[in-house]
């Protein structure tokens, strides 16, 4: 279950975002990363299909984007 804690969606590994987010957003997170490399923005994931509002809501919640 997701937690108060945040992480940086770039260099978090796949326990530490699901424990700060949740199953669900993790995965979505490895995907992004595998098949995009590193996240610029929250706006990038906004523009890619699957990442619904709500899931946002919670990414901004719960995780930073630090730049590479």
């Amino acid at each position: 279950m997701a937690t108060e804690k945040t992480v940086d969606l770039n260099s978090a590994s796949r326990d530490e975002l699901e424990e700060a987010l949740g199953e669900e957003c993790m995965r979505k997170i490895m995907r992004y990363r595998s098949e995009h490399g590193a996240i610029e923005s929250f706006e990038d994931l906004e523009e890619t299909p699957g990442f619904t509002p709500q899931i946002m809501d919670t990414l901004k919640r719960g995780g930073t984007i630090v730049q590479p």
